[in-house]
């Protein structure tokens, strides 16, 4: 499955493509339970122009997901991690063979919840002619809206969230993503 008619699937292709993006992405999956999703989720919101969410309204966009990512998106994820760490009976190049499907059965997994998320929004105005710091500060109000409205306290992740803010809004230039996480975090 693939929709290049989404444009949040689209920016988040960009964004996950950002060095260093997917290993802290993870890192804050496997630390701390975050969903990818919701982080890319947040980024566009705020770099597009959407601006922030409340903890209440972000908290009503993961609902509209219907548990998708916990019964589905992680299910398949177990599935394709199980592969790569077990020794299998069969042989080595089916087993990878395998993995890969199951692979791209998560990533249309994920491009589903992608759909849902940006319908949880659709009426939501855009505002064009923000500048960078703009954007960057809905950016990481959206971030610390998720953490709030999904129990995950993200207060001593602040590298972290600056470089995702980074990534987000790539003409932010200077200490911008720092002093807009800041800020959010207070």
């Amino acid at each position: 499955m693939t929709d290049d008619a989404n444009p949040f699937w689209q920016n988040s292709l960009r964004i996950y493509g950002t060095p260093g993006f997917s290993d802290i992405a993870i890192g804050l999956q496997n630390r701390l339970g975050v969903n990818v999703n919701f982080i890319l989720f947040s980024c566009w919101l705020g770099a597009t122009g959407r601006g922030a969410l409340d903890p209440a309204a972000m908290k009503a966009s993961i609902d509209a997901t219907g548990g998708w990512s916990e019964r589905v998106v992680k299910v398949l994820r177990a599935v394709r991690d199980r592969l790569k760490q077990e020794p299998w009976p069969a042989p080595g190049d089916g087993v990878a063979a395998l993995r890969k499907k199951v692979l791209g059965c998560e990533l249309d997994a994920e491009q589903l919840e992608h759909l849902v998320l940006a319908a949880s929004v659709a009426g939501r105005p855009v505002t064009s002619g923000q500048t960078a710091a703009d954007r960057a500060a809905a950016v990481a109000r959206n971030l610390v809206a998720y953490g709030a409205a999904s129990g995950i306290d993200l207060a001593g992740e602040t590298v972290a969230l600056t470089a995702i803010v980074a990534a987000a809004v790539p003409d932010l230039g200077g200490d911008g993503a720092r002093d807009a996480v800041a800020t959010a975090l207070r």
